[in-house]
């Protein structure tokens, strides 16, 4: 019989093989429905990649090869580095990072706290992965990445949307970063 990495049954990908429980090495039914939600809103915002500023464009790319990665690390760095290139500055990143995107997402201040404390908690985790501080297929560290290459992937997909609403609505301009903390923050 086929099977296909969307449906429930037996399939193999390398060395292992997936069965049905098993989340799919490729897309889950969950996310395929999260990714349509995301894309409808999306799609007609971009009308050209290219013309958007360049963090923006690279925000877009990192976060659309972060769906052709296998290893939810793997996700989640491409992830990260959406999220870096999009809001990031080149000083203090954990802390201004994770500032900038509460305060970009949420105007609630317990949200925003919330958001701030969990993006600071996933970012020191990337460090650890990326310096050697934890295996990601070990006891313990893949269900941690698992879990935080899902909401930033949410996180990733809600500063896109609201970036291009506001390129749609009142334009985005080129620098908008330079400008981020006097726009956003006071």
């Amino acid at each position: 019989s086929v099977v296909s990495a969307f449906a429930p049954g037996g399939m193999r990908s390398g060395e292992k093989r997936y069965t049905t429980g098993y989340q799919y090495p490729l897309v889950d039914e969950k996310e395929i429905r999260r990714l349509r939600r995301f894309y409808k809103k999306y799609k007609p915002l971009v009308s050209g990649v290219e013309q958007l500023p360049l963090p923006v464009q690279i925000g877009v790319e990192y976060f659309s090869t972060s769906f052709n990665k296998t290893h939810a690390h793997e996700k989640m760095i491409d992830l990260l580095i959406a999220l870096d290139a999009l809001l990031g500055t080149q000083v203090e990143t954990t802390y201004r990072l994770s500032l900038r995107v509460a305060f970009f997402l949420n105007k609630d201040h317990d949200k925003r706290d919330k958001m701030y404390k969990k993006l600071k908690e996933i970012l020191i985790l990337r460090g650890k992965l990326m310096h050697g501080g934890i295996h990601p297929r070990r006891r313990g560290g893949g269900d941690e990445l698992e879990q935080a290459k899902r909401y930033v992937e949410d996180v990733v997909r809600n500063v896109i949307v609201k970036l291009l609403s506001i390129k749609k609505e009142s334009g985005l301009p080129a620098s908008y970063k330079d400008d981020f903390e006097s726009l956003h923050m006071l």
